[in-house]
């Protein structure tokens, strides 16, 4: 989601994983260790339809001068229809979006469809099939919807770790993103439910031209993410961080605009049906 002055940051591009300590036994690069006997572990269901709703808070801190300080706030709705068919192939429709005032305006991006496949969430692969490039600003949070996983068996006590170079987008600037993931798994919960836990670091770097001058940006921070994976194989909610310190460069008039961001995120799963959905066809459900 777009922020004045902030960062977003777009997921998909090449990468790199490395799988470590699983169990005991070590693991070929890509590769899921084996769990140990009598293990709790859960396999993330396919052929199933939800509703996603994503409650984000977003602050910046801008520096606008010496000794002065800008905040700068805004809150957003967002609903999206996710279906993850039984071949593995995913899809996420943008429902509705429901900024506060003040906040930047959705645009024409409604009905935009995201497509990926289950064998590509450790990649962070997404594609927009249906929609237009203006919701190209929404890829972060669509990539997130689901966690980067390496197989659709999800065993507690399990730790590994990713990384990647991806191209990005920061606000209207261009550019290139490294992240590097600590994941590990956590529970069994008294539901029976597993935790899936991101931990990692990022850097940006972009460039473009805002309002008629050059600028460039970059940026380095930290996302946490706690996903909760039930008993029955699906994912019932998702909590997001993001923190980051950003640097924006007007070469033209020799200034240098520190800022500090910070965004949170909830995301609630509902499920609609035990079937996938073609969410290119189906019209999206009225949000009363």
């Amino acid at each position: 989601m777009q922020l004045r002055n902030g960062v977003v940051a777009l997921a998909g591009g090449l990468f790199a994983a490395s799988l470590t300590e699983c169990t005991t036994t070590a693991a070929m690069p890509g590769v899921l260790p084996q769990p140990r006997s009598g293990a709790h572990s859960i396999t993330m269901r396919t052929g199933w339809s939800a509703v996603v709703s994503a409650d984000r808070r977003d602050s910046v801190l801008v520096t606008v001068g010496p000794g002065t300080t800008q905040l700068q706030e805004f809150n957003e709705h967002a609903t999206f229809s996710l279906s993850v068919a039984r071949d593995g192939t995913i899809l996420i429709r943008l429902d509705s979006l429901s900024p506060e005032a003040g906040s930047p305006p959705g645009g024409d991006v409604k009905g935009t469809v995201w497509r990926s496949r289950i064998s590509d969430l450790a990649s962070g692969t997404l594609a927009i099939t249906t929609g237009t490039a203006a919701a190209a600003r929404y890829t972060d949070l669509v990539a997130r919807i689901l966690p980067r996983i390496t197989s659709r068996v999800v065993t507690a006590a399990c730790h590994w770790r990713d990384s990647a170079t991806v191209p990005a987008r920061v606000d209207g600037f261009q550019g290139s993103e490294r992240r590097w993931g600590k994941w590990s798994t956590g529970g069994p919960l008294g539901t029976g439910k597993i935790t899936i836990d991101d931990d990692e670091a990022f850097e940006q770097i972009a460039g473009g031209e805002i309002s008629g001058q050059q600028m460039s940006m970059t940026a380095q921070g930290r996302r946490s993410a706690t996903y909760y994976l039930n008993a029955a194989g699906i994912f019932d909610r998702a909590n997001l961080r993001d923190s980051s310190a950003v640097l924006v460069s007007v070469p033209e008039s020799h200034r240098l605009v520190p800022a500090t961001r910070y965004s949170d995120v909830v995301l609630r799963f509902s499920i609609t049906s035990d079937k996938p959905s073609d969410l290119a066809t189906v019209a999206p459900r009225r949000q009363k």
